[in-house]
């Protein structure tokens, strides 16, 4: 359809112009047809049988949010060991001074 509600005849270079009110109009638009409400029980027994899906989804979140915390836990470990060796070394060499200081006063 080209401009001005033209339509092309293909092969040839006529044009068969048309008026818009005899356009065809869109289809409507299928509305979504309302399900009636079941029982308590009936959508319990439906969640179930949909939930062999939702399981697995839960299952892959729950292994990927062990393993960060898995790895934040790691990294809190390795920076406190990582600090905590400094401290020892500087521990030690104040320890080692104030009993030089004590043998050298005896």
């Amino acid at each position: 359809m080209g401009l001005n509600g033209e339509f092309y005849m293909y092969g040839t270079n006529e044009t068969e112009t048309v008026p818009p009110e005899s356009q065809p109009l869109p289809p409507p638009i299928a509305q979504p047809t309302p399900q009636p409400r079941t029982s308590n029980q009936e959508s319990q027994l439906e969640e179930e049988g949909d939930g062999s899906s939702n399981f697995i989804l839960d299952q892959a979140e729950f292994i990927d949010t062990v393993v960060v915390s898995g790895a934040y836990v790691w990294l809190c470990c390795g920076i406190t060991f990582f600090l905590l060796i400094p401290l020892v070394f500087l521990f030690l060499q104040i320890r080692g001074q104030l009993k030089l200081r004590k043998k050298d006063d005896h």
